[in-house]
């Protein structure tokens, strides 16, 4: 008996160990609304404005990974490349559909100069001028009868 709960608490304590350290190697396998937690430098907010010669876009960060907490509240410049992805939900989408007013996920390198170089941008909504995209409110859902 006393050997079991001696190995109970080594395996406690190494799950303890591990635990930590697993979460700050880096790896963002969950992101944001993927089932897992911000890590690094993720980021969600809202496009204040974009800039098609440089490719660049400014963010207003409501959420943030570790790495970009302390701007949250705060516009953040993020730089695209080439090899940035863009996403709109899950399907291919490209620089020229970011709108001002648009919700997205960011996940990139934060640079010396505190902006950020994307390597994913997701457009989780179209909110910019001419009304609310698909984040808006919820219409041809169908509705709920009373229940009795």
């Amino acid at each position: 008996m006393k050997k079991l709960v001696v190995l109970l608490a080594i395996v406690g304590l190494l799950a303890v160990g591990v635990a930590p350290a697993a979460a700050q190697s880096g790896h963002n396998h969950g992101g944001p609304g993927h089932g897992g937690p911000m890590n690094g430098s993720t980021l969600m907010g809202t496009v204040k404005a974009v800039d098609s010669g440089t490719k660049t876009l400014t963010v207003t960060v409501l959420s943030a990974g570790m790495a970009l907490r302390n701007q949250i509240g705060k516009d953040l410049a993020v730089n695209t490349t080439n090899a940035t992805l863009f996403l709109y939900h899950m399907t291919p989408a490209q620089f020229s559909d970011l709108k001002v007013g648009d919700n997205v996920s960011v996940q990139g390198t934060l640079g010396t100069d505190g902006s950020l170089t994307a390597q994913r941008v997701t457009i989780m909504a179209h909110n910019g001028p001419g009304g609310p995209g698909h984040g808006g409110p919820m219409h041809g859902v169908g509705l709920m009868g009373r229940v009795p």
